[in-house]
C-alpha cells in the first residue's frame, strides 16, 4: 500500500493531473449549472432509477471529494488549508450561480452541505494517507 501510494505521490503536480484537474472542473461546472434537460435520458433520470432518498445529495458528495482529490493531486492547492476552503468556495459560488442564472436551477443549501462533507472528507482522507504527520 505504502508503494502505490509513494507511485501516486511521484505524479503529483505533473501535467497528466493538471491536465485531468481541469477536465473534471469544467465537467462539473456543466454538470451542476446547465439546465437538466440538457443531460440526455431516456424516460426518468439515470438519479431516480438508483432509488436512493435525497440521492442527489450522494451525488453532490462524491462530485465534490472528486474534485478535492484531483486538486490535491495537481497541486492546486500550495497550502493545506487551501484543500478546504477553495473547493468551498466553489461550490458556494455554484450554488451562487444556480440561484442567478436561472436554468431550472436554484440555490441548496442542502447541497452546499453536501458538497462541504465531500469536502471535508477528502481532506481528512488526503491528511491521513498523503501527510500523516500533519496532524500529530
Amino acid at each position: 500500500m505504502q508503494q502505490l501510494i509513494r507511485k501516486l505521490q511521484d505524479n503529483f503536480g505533473k501535467p497528466p493531473s493538471r491536465f485531468l484537474f481541469g477536465i473534471y472542473t469544467l465537467i462539473l461546472l456543466a454538470m451542476t449549472l446547465l439546465p437538466m434537460s440538457v443531460i440526455p435520458s431516456d424516460g426518468e433520470s439515470w438519479l431516480s432509477q438508483l432509488k436512493i432518498e435525497n440521492g442527489d445529495k450522494a451525488v453532490h458528495f462524491a462530485l465534490f471529494f472528486i474534485f478535492t482529490f484531483l486538486g490535491f493531486a495537481a497541486k492546486f492547492f500550495s497550502k493545506n488549508l487551501q484543500i478546504l476552503w477553495v473547493p468551498i468556495l466553489f461550490g458556494l459560488i455554484i450554488e451562487i450561480l444556480q440561484h442567478f442564472i436561472g436554468w431550472g436551477r436554484s440555490f441548496d443549501l442542502w447541497d452546499l452541505l453536501a458538497n462541504s462533507l465531500g469536502i471535508l472528507t477528502a481532506y481528512f482522507m488526503i491528511q491521513r494517507i498523503f501527510q500523516p504527520n500533519y496532524l500529530n
